[in-house]
């Protein structure tokens, strides 16, 4: 999308905003740090810009990004999102928004850089691909029309950067996500406690690495994928987004392309990377989606993780 056409669509949403009193910011379902960065950093800027109005974060957020924010979010009352109004980030399709209550607020706008799957209302929706995180997305926004961020606002887009970037390892990385970078930095981001504390590991959680690396399995044509069952869950005292988050453990296996995590629960959770192939096409036969190497899905029960590592390995052969 042209750079006019951001500008112009979030200035429209701001005009739009003038109209409510309340305004309510949800995220997706299982919310990482992206997630949990673009819904706190947007309502610190929405909160400045507008001081008379509720804005309100509507997600459970993420213990271990808690610690670094030192925020968490509220629980809100049904009565809130009366003849309010919602935004989603991070997020493009009503079926992931965590909290189905959106559907009680009068009108709706969406800003994610994730693929669309589904048909969206470009009068609604500000959607860029070509944004490694959301966060970046909201941060060009703000420095675009020269917004002066507060320590949480500048902390919490530059922590979303961060994790969907993996510290500035993945694409799509371009000149104008260091700009954003910097631009965040201006405002007093402490990046030397916020990587102290993403890279802070309790005991289990060397454990816990321990059993993958000794654990994961190599499909015939090469997938690497790790299979957690509920007995293991319980046996290692860890909780499925705990390991599912870890899928990019396997990603430095050298001649890896493609690696895959199943995660026990309901429902069965499952995150699927690759180094460059297409892999959100796999996800949404199985009614997920994401990015194209970066995807995600959801299965009714860990029985079927056959049927996920056989589509992954046929899409090894197609590609070779």
């Amino acid at each position: 999308m042209k750079i006019s056409n951001l500008v112009f669509k979030f200035d429209s949403l701001v005009e739009t905003l003038k109209k409510y009193d309340k305004i309510a910011i949800f995220g997706h379902v299982h919310p990482d740090g992206d997630c949990y960065g673009a819904a706190i950093g947007l309502r610190e800027i929405l909160k400045t810009r507008f001081p008379k109005k509720e804005v309100k974060t509507i997600s459970s957020g993420h213990p271990l990004f808690f610690d670094i924010l030192n925020e968490s979010f509220e629980e809100v009352s049904d009565d809130f999102f009366k003849k309010s109004f919602a935004i989603f980030v991070d997020v493009n399709n009503f079926k992931r928004v965590e909290d189905n209550r959106y559907s009680l607020c009068d009108d709706y706008f969406i800003i994610d850089h994730h693929m669309v799957d589904e048909p969206v209302d470009e009068n609604k929706s500000i959607i860029d691909t070509s944004f490694i995180a959301t966060c970046e997305l909201i941060a060009y926004l703000a420095y675009k029309h020269n917004y002066s961020l507060n320590s949480l606002a500048s902390h919490a887009l530059y922590l979303g950067l961060v994790t969907d970037s993996n510290r500035f390892l993945f694409s799509p990385l371009n000149e104008r996500t260091f700009l954003v970078a910097s631009y965040l930095l201006s405002f007093g981001v402490d990046t030397e406690r916020m990587y102290k504390l993403l890279y802070l590991k309790e005991e289990k959680d060397l454990v816990l690495t321990g059993y993958i690396l000794s654990h994961y399995k190599k499909s015939s044509n090469g997938v690497l994928y790790f299979i957690m069952k509920e007995e293991e869950l319980k046996k290692l005292n860890v909780k499925q987004e705990e390991v599912a988050t870890r899928v990019n453990l396997l990603s430095n296996v050298k001649g890896a392309d493609v690696f895959c995590f199943i995660v026990d629960g309901n429902p069965v959770r499952c995150e699927i990377r690759s180094s460059k192939r297409n892999v959100r096409d796999v996800a949404r036969v199985f009614g997920g989606g994401g990015h194209l190497h970066a995807s995600g899905c959801r299965l009714a029960n860990i029985e079927e993780a056959g049927r996920l590592i056989e589509a992954l390995d046929e899409l090894m052969k197609e590609d070779e």
